[in-house]
């Protein structure tokens, strides 16, 4: 089961059965009155659609604009133009965006410090920490602006039609929009494309720099 990132106005969950579409249907109880603004409930292996509410309604993405991110990391590691071990160098701008002084989640990054790609990847799933995406995406892109030029091309890519990136983070941007539909899409190509990151969402804690922080 994928973990569900549940935000003021977001459920999205996944389904894995063993079964088909229409015995799928059969097994799923009516729709559950939920406070979300909209949901939606996919079989995460066919990628069809058990029960939604509002599922194609633009709203801001939140931290879960974070999946692009990792996706897009995932990808850069795949194709051998980055590697886990990567050192990234922790800018003042990552920092002061995204770091300890914020009120926003972070993974305590000390600026102009140098991180592995890996531990950021486990900072941003696990800690949802913005000082990390924000270091991962000028490191990849040289600007988190470039970089979320890249998440648009990326989502155009996977069918995501109603999204717009603004930031590698979901914080707060005028025109930053997705639906419940499309982070299904990117959540599921999680799961199908990258299995090895995918299982990061599993973990219970990450530590860094002595702070042990547990799943958001």
């Amino acid at each position: 089961m994928f973990k569900k990132w549940t935000l003021h106005s977001w459920i999205i969950a996944f389904c894995l059965l063993a079964v088909s579409p229409i015995q799928a249907q059969k097994l799923v109880p009516a729709p559950p009155e939920l406070a979300a603004k909209a949901w939606i409930l996919i079989d995460a292996q066919t990628g069809h659609v058990l029960v939604e509410s509002d599922a194609d309604v633009q709203l801001p993405p939140a931290s879960l604009a974070k999946m692009m991110t990792t996706y897009i990391v995932s990808n850069e590691i795949e194709a051998e133009r980055l590697e886990e071990t990567s050192k990234v160098l922790v800018s003042d701008n990552a920092w002061e965006r995204g770091g300890a002084k914020t009120d926003g989640s972070t993974m305590f990054l000390k600026p102009r410090t140098e991180v592995s790609v890996l531990d950021l990847m486990h900072g941003v799933i696990i800690q949802s920490g913005n000082d990390a995406a924000i270091a991962l995406a000028e490191h990849i892109s040289g600007s988190e602006i470039a970089f979320s030029d890249n998440m648009n091309r990326q989502a155009q890519l996977l069918g995501m039609t109603n999204t717009v990136y603004m930031n590698a983070t979901g914080l707060p941007a005028e025109g930053m929009v997705s639906t419940a539909r499309d982070l299904s899409i990117i959540a599921r190509s999680i799961i199908r494309d990258h299995p090895k990151y995918y299982s990061i969402y599993a973990k219970k804690y990450y530590k860094h720099n002595n702070i042990n922080q547990p799943n958001r």
